[in-house]
């Protein structure tokens, strides 16, 4: 079966070509092993000035590596040119802060290396990069959730000798079973005609899966493994000829837990304050929040509400909701949110002696899932100084609707 060509493929094929390992390609460009990896699974994309420094690496043009030009399309002198747009498309990317400036300081440099090479079809070909980058990226953030793990460094063992490569990626989940999709691969240095392959997990309470490889080309691949939701799990692989049998460790899997496979709430504050009178008044106002996808899946998962409610007392529904469109909108730009509101998000309640409220921050993704974050809670008083009493927490309280007050 033929993989599909993609930018991460033609990555994993270059460092083969010129010999190098996913941790020394990381050395030679600076990042860890694991960005290589991801690159190479297509769960993230590199920098521009990444592509730069390893077309250098394996020899080849950066169109080439994008798969928008055919070897040898562009001459040097024209893939210096694309280099230095590059570069400076990088650089404008990092300082600029909206779409406009960046396409100034884009129309600039393209402008001059245009006048110095005095080529219209580099333009286009420079077009046809970013739009393929851009794609490429919208892709990434459309996938099911998936991480590579990048295989131990060899000479670990005897065993390690036994394989040529191999990797893993997590293709999917399902939260209700608690199970984790997987496709694994595993290459071995030597096959004898007839040799057969069976994958294994090993859970960390001590239980075993295992699943059979399908040989496709050099790589005996298993696909859509459903394993359970663990905090760790040990890969490895056993090779069958006649009657010999070879084991081989692969990667343990130490991020795979059901926490691991949900949005996180970092750090929310609704911050409030009170108004006396009889009955009292809880104003809330000014909202930071910082909300992150799960370490693994971050472009599978994603939020379809936010909202910043009340309930009053030990009320199922929220007396109050406001949903924090912003938020929404920045994920779908960047993945994640990291805001502060000041204006917008103000509402008030009012309570009564031994009313209280709760202030939460209700989630729900694509899941379906629905999550609550405590923020703080406001009880009425009989004191006519201070008629609110602040119940407000810096350490997470497991609180849902119902509930009584966490400090009760």
């Amino acid at each position: 079966m033929n993989e599909p060509n993609t930018l991460g493929r033609r990555i994993q094929e270059g460092r083969r070509t010129a010999g190098l390992s996913q941790e020394a390609l990381g050395e030679r460009l600076g990042v860890s092993r694991q960005a290589v990896s991801k690159w190479e699974a297509d769960a993230a994309v590199p920098e521009l000035e990444n592509l730069i420094a390893m077309s250098r690496v394996f020899g080849v043009p950066v169109g080439v590596l994008l798969g928008v030009e055919e070897p040898g399309s562009l001459s040097e002198r024209d893939m210096a040119a694309v280099e230095a747009v590059a570069a400076r498309y990088e650089a404008a990317r990092r300082m600029a802060t909206g779409r406009q400036k960046l396409a100034a300081l884009l129309g600039t440099g393209l402008l001059c290396v245009l006048l110095l090479a005095g080529a219209v079809s580099l333009w286009k070909r420079l077009g046809t990069m970013e739009r393929h980058l851009d794609q490429l990226q919208f892709q990434v953030n459309s996938l099911p959730g998936r991480v590579y793990v990048q295989p131990p460094t060899a000479g670990g063992g005897e065993s390690d000798s036994l394989l040529a490569d191999h990797g893993s990626i997590i293709t999917g989940f399902d939260p209700t079973a608690e199970t984790v999709t997987l496709r694994v691969t595993a290459q071995p240095r030597e096959r004898a005609t007839g040799t057969t392959a069976q994958f294994t997990a090993r859970l960390s309470d001590g239980r075993q899966l295992t699943v059979d490889g399908v040989l496709e080309g050099d790589l005996y691949t298993a696909e859509d493994w459903a394993v359970p939701m663990d905090r760790e799990i040990q890969l490895s692989v056993s090779f069958t000829d006649g009657e010999t049998i070879r084991t081989a460790p692969m990667e343990t899997l130490d991020d795979c837990g059901p926490d691991c496979f949900q949005l996180k709430v970092e750090d929310c504050v609704w911050y409030s304050s009170w108004k006396s009178a009889n009955p009292s008044q809880v104003w809330f106002k000014e909202v930071d929040l910082k909300l992150l996808g799960a370490e693994n899946t971050a472009a599978a998962i994603a939020p379809t509400a936010v909202e910043l409610c009340l309930y009053r007392n030990r009320e199922t529904e929220p007396e109050r909701v406001l949903p924090v469109r912003e938020a929404l909108e920045l994920w779908e730009r960047a993945g994640m949110v990291d805001m502060s509101f000041y204006s917008g998000y103000e509402t008030s309640i009012t309570l009564e002696k031994g009313d209280w409220v709760v202030a939460a921050l209700r989630v729900t993704d694509n899941a379906g899932r629905t999550a609550w974050t405590y923020l703080g809670g406001a009880r009425g008083t009989s004191d006519q100084e201070k008629p609110v009493e602040f119940l407000q927490y810096e350490a997470a309280v497991d609180w849902t609707p119902g509930a009584a007050l966490p400090a009760d």
